[in-house]
This record gives structure tokens, sequence and C-alpha cells, in this order.
């Protein structure tokens, strides 16, 4: 956890292991900044491939991505966050559900794109912003459990 504990119990169903999360989305400045931006652009280049190859929902030409490039909408985060995170040991994507649509929203209404980019995408800035309020939740919840 942020407190230096090694794991946080979100539920019966899930356990956050907070060292690979932290490695994931670390919380900070510099390398984090880095680390942070690096998985953005991960997750930006696989819903992107994911929709030109037509495996989100029959999409199949550039003409029908509906977002920026370099724009991750809400659907894109719910599917490859949690994914990703389950993937690493992290957590289990059922634990996330919930806590991703708060922290997309969070973003969204708390810090406004360099360009508008509609009512269900992101940019870099508020990637950022995301996993600030993803990761402090989790903190919250840690604290809620324990009490």
């Amino acid at each position: 956890s942020l407190s230096g504990q090694p794991s946080l119990r979100i539920d019966a169903m899930g356990v956050v292991s907070w060292p690979q999360l932290n490695e994931l989305l670390p919380i900070g400045t510099g390398a984090a900044i880095q680390a942070r931006e690096k998985f953005y652009k991960e997750l930006v280049s696989c819903a992107e491939h994911q929709k030109l190859s037509g495996m989100d929902e029959g999409r199949r030409t550039k003409k029908s991505v509906k977002h920026f490039r370099g724009t991750l909408t809400l659907k894109d985060i719910q599917r490859l966050l949690p994914q990703r995170l389950s993937s690493l040991g992290a957590m289990q994507p059922d634990v996330l559900e919930e806590v991703v649509e708060r922290a997309f929203w969070a973003a969204y209404n708390w810090l406004q794109p360099v360009v508008h980019l509609g009512p269900d995408c992101i940019d870099m800035n508020q990637w950022h912003v995301l996993v600030l309020h993803l990761v402090c939740r989790l903190d919250v919840q840690e604290s809620l459990d324990a009490s």
C-alpha cells in the first residue's frame, strides 16, 4: 500500500498487490511520470489496434475509430486496464470495475483536456489524474477495510 504494507484486501473476492500496482501505475514525479505515460501509450496503442483489427465491436476501418488518436475512451480503459493489472497479478478485474469508472469521470471532470475530445475520451494529462484517483481510492478502501 501507500503506507508500505505488502497487500491490500479489497473484499472477499480480490487482493491488490501494491508492489505490482506501483510498478505499473507509480505516483510521483520524474521517472514515475515517464512510467505512467509509457503505460498510457501502450493502452492507446492496444485500443487502436483492437479497433482497427475488428476485435472491438466489429470495427474494421480507420474511419470507424470514434475517438481521436492518442486518447482513451471509458470503454477502452474499462476493458484494458483491469485486464493488464490482473495479468501482472496486481488485482482481479472485477475488483476494479467501479473504481476505474469513478476514476475516469474524476479525471474527465477535474482537468480540462488540451483539446475537447468528447464526452467519453481522456488525454494523457487527464490520465495522470485518473491514476492518482485510482491509487488513492484503493488506499482509502484499505483504511476502510482495516477499520
